[in-house]
């Protein structure tokens, strides 16, 4: 279960940054760019992912100011906390049914 809550974790990020519900193709680019993604971490592979397909800069860390104003900082932020925790949940559960 947590590949569904952290694809829709990143989902809610995307939907918050760019300020409108995200289209299928636009979706299906962001899974296909984390899938693609030579990042070491599934955090940092979304992060990569959202700033390719949404053409935009994010923060290095949660607790960076946004670098560009397309959202709420504090709606932001808390959002890509929680996405944070489901990527280490994510990973977490991939390495456990090893």
């Amino acid at each position: 279960m947590a590949d569904r809550t952290f694809i829709e974790s990143i989902i809610t990020v995307a939907e918050g940054l760019i300020k409108r519900d995200i289209s299928s193709t636009e979706r299906e680019t962001i899974i296909d760019n984390f899938n693609k993604s030579n990042e070491s971490t599934a955090y940092k592979k979304a992060i990569e992912s959202l700033e390719k397909t949404l053409n935009i800069k994010l923060p290095k860390s949660p607790n960076r100011i946004l670098i560009e104003k397309t959202a709420n900082f504090d709606n932001i932020n808390a959002k890509l906390s929680d996405m944070k925790n489901e990527a280490d949940k994510w990973e977490q559960e991939k390495k456990d049914s090893k």
